[in-house]
């Protein structure tokens, strides 16, 4: 019993009684009012103080372990290779496609190898093969064919690594949210400042949709189009952050697959105008879906 006493924790309350001489009044007041709440716990218990020091010990020690298994699950889980974090993103894609009743062909190489890329230029510790992290990413392509769907599960694996430096957002509806608040008298609030004042790595999923064509007072928002000039300046400056955005729309008519003089797709420049159009050309790797072609350098072909 006695090897037990010796290693029960003496709280600081009982320290300073123990040698009161070397404490202040109210510091043995405020001791023996602790003491008396721990006695009168140890007494509704039905145990000696002693022992309700020790199994509170035990309790900390129990909790200690836990919280250091917990620190060590989440290092794991923060630093995994690009093989393991490919695969988490691959599963979610798996999962988001059996939920929607519709199958990923994970033979198709060419989908794979640019899926593959896409998921380098994530990855906190990879270099991609073609693109270039220094630029951001603007993934682009027709509806249905996969962007918003690959992002989202990239996301969804960041969270699960607990990747806290990215931020996902949906542009249709923040915009829809802004008209909204809008129409509020007195609203003050912006449901885009969250977009110009996030400091994280940024998801900004379907620029280009029809919802930013709303007019507001008669004219049309022009929170989107500000959105892509501020991550512009943003870029120049060299601010450390990565923007990832989707669209249906085609930076130019040299990215269709095929051309007509009647060809009336969006593009970048007919939805914003040139100045968009040029700047997001120049800072972004520029990945066409489900087929990429490229010019100059910051334009990557990652499927034939």
């Amino acid at each position: 019993m006695k090897d037990l006493i010796d290693k029960i924790f003496i709280p600081e309350h009982q320290r300073i009684l123990d040698e009161p001489s070397k404490y202040s009044e109210f510091e043995i007041i405020d001791a023996k009012r602790k003491l008396k709440i721990e006695s009168d716990e140890a007494e509704r218990l039905g145990i000696t103080v002693e022992r309700l020091r020790h199994e509170r010990q035990l309790s900390r020690q129990e909790i200690g372990a836990k919280i250091t298994e917990k620190e060590k699950e989440i290092e794991a889980l923060q630093n995994v290779d690009l093989k393991t974090f490919g695969n988490t993103c691959f599963r979610f894609v798996f999962e988001t496609c059996n939920h929607s009743g519709t199958t990923f062909n994970k033979d198709d190489k060419k989908t794979m190898d640019l899926y593959r890329e896409i998921i380098r230029y994530f990855h906190w510790e990879s270099d991609c093969e073609t693109l270039d992290k220094n630029r951001f990413l603007f993934l682009f392509g027709v509806y249905g064919c996969g962007k918003s769907m690959l992002v989202k599960s990239i996301y969804k694996a960041l969270q699960y690594h607990r990747r806290d430096n990215w931020s996902y957002f949906h542009l249709p509806t923040l915009t829809k949210n802004y008209m909204a608040q809008a129409q509020l008298k007195d609203n003050k609030e912006n449901a885009f400042e969250m977009l110009f004042s996030c400091t994280n790595n940024m998801i900004i999923d379907e620029i280009g949709d029809k919802s930013e064509k709303q007019k507001l007072y008669g004219n049309e928002i022009e929170s989107v189009r500000s959105l892509m000039l501020d991550k512009y300046d943003k870029w120049i400056s060299k601010t450390r952050q990565r923007v990832v955005f989707t669209s249906n729309l085609f930076p130019s008519r040299e990215y269709f697959f095929t051309q007509s003089d009647s060809d009336h797709r969006p593009t970048l420049q007919n939805f914003y105008d040139d100045k968009v159009q040029n700047k997001m050309m120049e800072i972004c790797n520029l990945v066409r879906f489900p087929n990429v072609s490229y010019r100059i350098n910051n334009r990557v072909e990652l499927l034939g």
